[in-house]
């Protein structure tokens, strides 16, 4: 008698199991709620945000992110009157500068300069990344891809591009 309570207990559970995850991966959708857009959603949200770029001018920013996947960089500029900061996270070495001061930390050692944010050259860094990204507005991407999140914090929409590999000066 208890191998069949046993046997129906095992039975109800995996028809639980595998009903849940039927109810929580529906088509056009991954666990979680993920929902990933059709191409032809994609390109039109890649499209308004074309022409949303197009029309801003890069001085209107006061905050700025920078992320180059292949070499993995990130840099991070905020320049605003309630503070000003700047992160670069490299391959080896992370820097951050914050009032008048340039840290640097390789893992093991953490060193500091006095110096001021001109003498940085931030903003036009940024600067020349922006116009780095309105070239590469000119060109067809190579993959366009978009996605809803709800479990992301902050926005929870991530439009994904992908370029041919590109070259630059500057």
């Amino acid at each position: 008698m208890k191998e069949k309570i046993k046997f129906v207990f095992i039975i109800v559970a995996a028809c639980c199991l595998l009903t849940a995850c039927h109810m929580v991966a529906i088509p056009e959708q991954e666990p979680f709620g993920e929902q990933s857009y059709s191409g032809n959603e994609a390109q039109a949200v890649y499209e308004e945000v074309c022409a949303w770029v197009e029309q801003v001018d890069f001085f209107d920013w006061r905050g700025y992110n920078i992320e180059l996947d292949e070499d993995m960089v990130s840099h991070d500029f905020y320049h605003m009157e309630e503070y000003t900061a700047a992160w670069h996270e490299g391959m080896e070495k992370k820097y951050l500068w914050n009032q008048e001061r340039l840290y640097c930390y390789d893992g093991g050692t953490a060193a500091y300069r006095e110096m001021g944010w001109d003498e940085l050259q931030a903003d036009s860094y940024a600067e020349q990344q922006w116009e780095f990204v309105m070239e590469l507005l000119t060109q067809d991407p190579t993959e366009v891809e978009y996605k809803y999140i709800p479990m992301a914090s902050g926005s929870q929409y991530l439009l994904t591009v992908k370029y041919q590999e590109t070259s630059w000066e500057g």
